[in-house]
């Protein structure tokens, strides 16, 4: 099941390329809890610290906070949790109109929400933002450019959230 899954993501990203044989080889290779545990216990400053990955002034600036952003999707997408906290700061990430997009701070590099005819952006737009739940966003992660460890900046038209660290 969990191969089909990946076929499925890597269809959708846009890698025709990976077959069923690819997906169960990557799968077999390891499984997920292996790096979590090795970043949780790595000692790095920032590396599995939840309170490294929100940058200080998300929420009083731009009305969102930044709860976590982890790979997702055996590496090929990025999984973006946050909450709201003031729905009129944060219209840049509510509006359905916008695309917000990632930058990888070290080359610059952009990483868009996928979208598909039939589901749509993988993204959660509320109508009436609920300060308690935690919203998301999927970028799409090609051929698992983006680390565990690397910065990333989150933009929405001229909203800005740098420093981001993806765990």
């Amino acid at each position: 099941m969990r191969c089909l899954a990946t076929v499925a993501v890597a269809s959708l990203l846009g890698c025709a390329s990976t077959t069923r044989q690819q997906a169960r080889h990557a799968m077999a290779k390891g499984t997920e809890a292996e790096p979590r545990l090795a970043m949780a216990t790595s000692g790095e400053p920032g590396v599995g610290d939840i309170s490294a990955t929100r940058p200080a002034a998300s929420a009083a600036e731009y009305g969102i906070e930044v709860v976590a952003m982890r790979r997702s999707a055996a590496g090929y997408m990025l999984d973006l949790r946050y909450r709201i906290v003031d729905p009129e700061r944060a219209r840049a990430f509510l509006d359905r109109s916008r695309r917000p997009y990632l930058i990888d701070e070290a080359t610059g590099a952009e990483f868009r929400i996928p979208s598909s005819p039939k589901i749509g952006a993988l993204r959660q737009v509320p109508q009436k933002p609920d300060p308690e739940r935690t919203y998301f966003m999927f970028f799409a992660n090609p051929q698992r450019f983006i680390q565990p460890g690397n910065h990333v900046t989150l933009v929405a038209d001229d909203c800005r959230l740098e420093g981001i660290v993806v765990e």
